[in-house]
């Protein structure tokens, strides 16, 4: 339903735009501030009705406190059946991920949001909405507000949404986490299911039980299987979970518990052309239980327990400066431009999958083939501009040269045009620059401009190249939908390897000038030259070193030109036949006969 009511709205904005934000909530709300929402609160308004005041982004929102996290309402009251999803907002060419926040069968009369950046608390947004009359209405209303909350840039960031709910005698809150999606990876804009990023969400209200949602892919892609992962940082263990949607438009719901450390929680849709592991998954920011404070008592007896007193406190800070740095690192999601030349279908296929891997390990990789044609413009050389602007690190592959094979290029000199950005930005040293080695790729096809970088091969070097991209050592990836990748280099090494063992070779020009010897002219020559080379050596000195010289096979006939003897001009008459002729009277002494 709220899919029907998003594209309504997105249309009425193309139409209206200045009505969007009169309709972006239900018919029977209007929008106020808060100062006279307060005001008119207790007097009598028309049953069934609402107010609500627009996003407030001020120091009053940073500082709001959100009391009852994780309790439950009285006997008898319903907790409040509460439903986030994302969508792709649309409004005067403009895309960007929204959301859309639906409450069913209301009975409550207060509703305060907010949404807050994990790293950064100054990026919050709230708002409030009173209800009035709602217990005495036969039917009880359902409420949606899908208003963007900001128009800054905010994608592929970690968000809280925390809510409170107040009642006539009770109050509760709960707490989501979530990964803001981009709008090219959700909407049904995207065509092919392999770059389609499902949006889910967890409640953590009641640590340690973590309530996971997720949010169905669309009907076309005809997919009801969802595969999660919830990995321990601090083992490196990960639990496996199979659900299965019943209803294409109700999210599925999933609990699971976590014990003390760091989580990460990934989800993968699975189909057919997918593999085992699913399609590109989508995974929350780190979910982190803290252990309780523990009181340490030392009591030092003697000197001698005095160092190992201090190297344990050593290792005890150093261990929480890695879990803060940790939890600093994994809240962002790092962008890497992938830069290649498209020379071979196969070695753009190893592309493609390269940037699939990347994203399952939560890495923002852009390439052309995927991203443009995302975009409004659909224009490469804007897009090379914005992709490059906006990478943290230059991701330059070797790419096969093979001239004589044609592939079907759509976005051409895309790679000529992000090196030459490379050379106009690298003395400014704002970004990180690697180069990747390939099994069929030669180090004269890795671009001159990328020679000097950081090298790294694959598949072997897979690991490093994540934990290079996050530049930080962690386990946040697992090794799934690394196979697809492995498999595409082991195809393409085969097929370049084939097709440059059948290309012709690179010859001299004066190849094939010459007619070819016959056999019986070869051995005369091969008996010519045996002949006077046993001659010669007959009357030199006898050395092992020369007996060695009889036994060796004779030169094989190779042909030269010599350019000094070439009658360009017609100036030079054609010089004589120079053979080694040997002197007729070998009895007298010669010097150049001495073995000096």
């Amino acid at each position: 339903m709220w899919k029907s009511i998003c594209a309504l709205f997105g249309v009425l904005c193309l139409l209206k735009p200045g009505e969007c934000t009169a309709h972006c909530y239900s018919e029977f709300c209007r929008n106020t501030s808060l100062s006279l929402m307060e005001s008119q609160w207790g007097k009598s308004l028309e049953n069934g009705s609402c107010l609500l005041t627009p996003i407030q982004n001020n120091s009053d929102c940073k500082n709001m406190k959100f009391n009852g996290l994780g309790r439950l309402p009285p006997p008898g009251v319903p907790l409040a059946d509460f439903e986030l999803s994302a969508y792709v907002y649309h409004e005067r060419g403009t895309k960007i991920t929204a959301f859309n926040l639906t409450i069913k069968d209301i009975t409550f009369r207060k509703l305060v949001t907010r949404y807050q950046e994990l790293v950064d608390s100054t990026s919050s947004y709230c708002r409030h909405i009173h209800f009035y009359g709602l217990n005495q209405a036969n039917v009880k209303p359902n409420l949606f507000v899908s208003c963007p909350f900001t128009a800054e840039a905010f994608e592929e960031r970690s968000y809280w949404l925390e809510y409170s709910i107040i009642g006539d005698n009770y109050e509760y809150s709960r707490k989501l986490l979530f990964n803001v999606p981009s709008h090219h990876h959700i909407g049904e804009r995207v065509e092919d299911v392999r770059n389609y990023i499902p949006f889910i969400y967890v409640d953590v209200s009641d640590m340690p039980v973590l309530r996971l949602h997720i949010q169905p892919l669309p009907n076309k892609f005809n997919i009801s299987n969802y595969r999660i992962w919830v990995i321990n940082n601090e083992t490196s263990t990960s639990e496996i979970t199979k659900v299965k949607s019943l209803n294409s438009e109700e999210h599925i719901s999933h609990n699971f518990s976590v014990s003390d450390g760091t989580h990460y929680v990934y989800v993968a849709a699975m189909h057919p052309h997918c593999g085992e592991y699913g399609c590109v998954n989508n995974s929350l920011s780190v979910i982190t239980r803290k252990q309780p404070t523990r009181r340490i008592l030392i009591m030092i007896i003697s000197v001698v327990w005095i160092p190992p007193v201090i190297l344990y406190a050593i290792y005890y800070l150093y261990k929480l400066y890695n879990r803060n740095n940790l939890f600093k690192h994994v809240t962002r999601r790092p962008k890497c431009l992938l830069v290649y030349s498209p020379t071979h279908m196969a070695h753009v296929d190893v592309v493609l999958n390269l940037a699939n891997y990347l994203r399952s390990c939560r890495v923002a990789a852009m390439v052309d083939v995927l991203d443009i044609p995302e975009t409004v413009t659909k224009d490469p050389g804007y897009w090379c501009n914005e992709a490059f602007k906006s990478a943290d690190t230059i991701v330059v592959l070797a790419s096969p040269h093979l001239g004589a094979v044609s592939v079907p290029v759509i976005y051409k000199n895309v790679d000529n045009h992000a090196l030459r950005l490379l050379k106009e930005n690298y003395s400014l040293r704002n970004k990180r620059y690697i180069t990747i080695e390939l099994p069929y790729c030669t180090y004269e096809e890795i671009p001159e401009e990328a020679r000097l970088f950081k090298r790294l091969k694959l598949p072997e070097n897979l690991d490093k190249l994540v934990k290079y991209l996050h530049n930080f050592e962690f386990n946040r990836c697992f090794t799934g939908p690394s196979e697809h990748l492995i498999q595409s280099i082991g195809l393409a090494t085969m097929e370049i390897t084939r097709e440059r063992q059948e290309s012709p070779k690179n010859i001299d020009e004066t190849h094939g000038l010459l007619p070819p010897a016959d056999s019986t002219t070869i051995a005369t020559e091969k008996s010519e030259i045996t002949t006077i080379e046993t001659k010669i050596v007959s009357d030199e000195p006898k050395f092992e070193d020369h007996h060695q010289i009889l036994q060796e096979e004779p030169p094989t006939r190779t042909y030269r030109t010599n350019i000094h003897e070439l009658n360009l001009f017609g100036e030079c008459e054609e010089p004589e036949e120079i053979r080694y002729r040997p002197p007729a009277n070998i009895s007298g002494f010669r010097i150049d006969q001495l073995n000096l």
